[in-house]
């Protein structure tokens, strides 16, 4: 399939320099790097995998508490997940 886009001179002299480095074309450089960024993609955790590990943290930050679980700023909850590891 063909597609145009627009390039900053730059950048595109940037990529042709390195297409002839590698001794490949433009056009290969170009699907060699949208091919790693496909496989970038799939390595990202999932929403679901962050939202799961966010509760943990949230019930492990309730365990510790004695009292009733007061909101905390976010400098205070870093500061804590520093002094827990020293």
């Amino acid at each position: 399939m063909k597609t145009t886009i627009d390039l900053p001179d730059e950048l595109l002299r940037e990529a042709e320099v390195l297409a002839a480095r590698r001794n490949t074309t433009f056009r290969e450089l170009v699907i060699e790097g949208l091919r790693d960024m496909k496989k970038l993609g799939e390595k990202r955790p999932l929403k679901t995998d962050r939202r799961a590990k966010a509760a943990q943290l949230l019930a492990a930050l309730q365990a510790q508490n004695v009292e009733p679980m007061v909101p905390m700023k976010r400098d205070e909850i870093y500061h804590r997940g520093l002094s827990s590891t020293t």
